[in-house]
């Protein structure tokens, strides 16, 4: 079975109509985005004291090798095969338990 050429001309319709359709459209999205983002001056920073200090927020904003070297640090196991989601949970609750026996003895979360 034998195909007919596609005209140059109808190609060429098609590639203005998908610049129409798909192109404009997304960098207008892009550039009201922009427009927002620089106008929005309620934004809470990462270098915000509440990042620092609420364990949610902190773990949060990590990367899983970030995420990884924490659990190290609290003693975690088996902490290498888990994904982002678990690790996160399982930090989260041993930062708590970190943080409610700190705070019994009158510490602060560091």
């Amino acid at each position: 079975m034998d195909l007919d050429p596609v005209p140059i001309g109808l190609v060429r319709i098609y590639a203005i109509i998908a610049v129409l359709l798909i192109v404009i459209p997304e960098w207008l999205a892009e550039l009201i985005i922009a427009l927002r983002n620089s106008t929005n001056t309620n934004k809470l920073t990462t270098s915000s004291h509440r990042w620092e200090t609420i364990p949610e927020l902190k773990v949060s904003t990590m990367h899983l090798s970030e995420l990884r070297l924490l659990a190290m640090k609290l003693n975690i196991q088996g902490y290498s095969s888990d994904a982002k989601n678990d690790l996160s949970k399982r930090v989260l609750r041993r930062l708590n338990r970190k943080i409610s026996k700190n705070r019994r003895r009158g510490l602060f979360f560091e």
